[in-house]
């Protein structure tokens, strides 16, 4: 996994840094399943891809706090924080 990721084109800027087909998903991260999706290919569509509730416009880009690589760790605190807001 470290090689994947220090392979990675363009080169990931923060975490989580999610890449689907090849594509960042850059901060839109939470839309995951919807890109899933996009990118199917098969012919029987999972059933998660039939559920419209968990399918959003893959276009929005919501904000969200990321962990910049060059920025060293982030305190306790602020993971916390960072995680109590993606729960809200």
């Amino acid at each position: 996994m470290p090689d994947e990721t220090s392979a990675l084109e363009p080169p990931h800027k923060y975490v989580p840094w999610v890449v689907v087909n090849g594509e960042p998903l850059y901060e839109d991260y939470e839309n995951f399943l919807s890109y899933l999706c996009k990118a199917y290919k098969g012919t029987a569509t999972p059933q998660s891809c039939t559920q419209a509730s968990y399918l959003r416009e893959v276009n929005a880009k919501p904000k969200h706090s990321v962990c910049y690589k060059d920025s060293g760790m982030p305190t306790r605190e602020k993971v916390s924080s960072i995680i109590a807001s993606w729960m809200h």
